[in-house]
């Protein structure tokens, strides 16, 4: 099936289409738990996240994607080379409006030398297409910014940009869409006392989530909205 063209090119306008969609969010849900059909195809295209959330890909475009995050509970089982402590990037844009619960974020850049605050890391490259992990290379970090994301206000991320994000509360879910894919992969940084041990290429594999499942976070989401 040939993939909508949405047309998005910058943050102002996927801004304006994801607060369209935020207004709208209840009925559509509802929309996808009423029809299996569509509900299997968002079904096959979701899976729990490495960093420990519900991604569930609602629409498709051809230059874009738009999501919904949904965090169940703070003791969701932690991926062993993936966790919610990894501090990363994206090979994408982004803008997100948060649904309910609070969220929190840190953003940084990586620097040469040493300086106050820099954080030795490990640096790992995952490729998103084959689910390649590779490295990782020593790096250097340094916080630029702290954020307290609330229900209702928009946020934008640019594809590069490195930041740590996590839920405060729980539950908790944002709607995410995604534009402007300009690199392969993305980086994933984790503190020495965190690194992994990779031998060659090592993959990560994501299950899809079945009809049952998604029918049940859609449920769950409503409540809260």
């Amino acid at each position: 099936m040939e993939k909508p063209i949405l047309g998005i090119e910058n943050k102002e306008q996927a801004g304006a289409f994801l607060n369209k969609y935020y207004e709208k969010i209840r009925n559509e849900l509802e929309n996808i738990i009423n029809n299996k059909d569509l509900l299997e195809r968002v079904s096959e295209a979701s899976y729990r996240h490495p960093n420990n959330f519900f991604k569930i890909i609602l629409k498709n475009f051809n230059n874009a994607t738009l999501r919904l995050h949904v965090w169940e509970k703070e003791n969701l089982p932690k991926n062993d080379k993936f966790s919610l402590s990894d501090v990363h990037d994206h090979r994408w844009s982004f803008v997100s409006i948060p649904l309910f619960g609070e969220f929190r974020e840190l953003r940084f850049k990586e620097i040469q030398t040493d300086l106050e605050g820099v954080h030795n890391v490990y640096k790992y490259d995952f490729s998103s297409k084959s689910k390649e992990i590779k490295g990782g290379s020593e790096s250097k970090l340094i916080q630029i910014g702290e954020y307290i994301r609330e229900k209702g206000n928009l946020y934008s991320c640019d594809m590069g940009e490195i930041h740590y994000y996590e839920a405060s509360t729980y539950p908790a879910s944002t709607i995410v869409l995604t534009y402007n894919t300009q690199k392969k992969g993305s980086f994933v940084y984790k503190k020495p006392s965190d690194s992994i041990d990779i031998e060659g290429n090592d993959t990560i594999e994501n299950i899809p989530l079945t009809p049952e499942e998604t029918k049940k976070i859609f449920k769950e989401v409503l409540k809260h909205l």
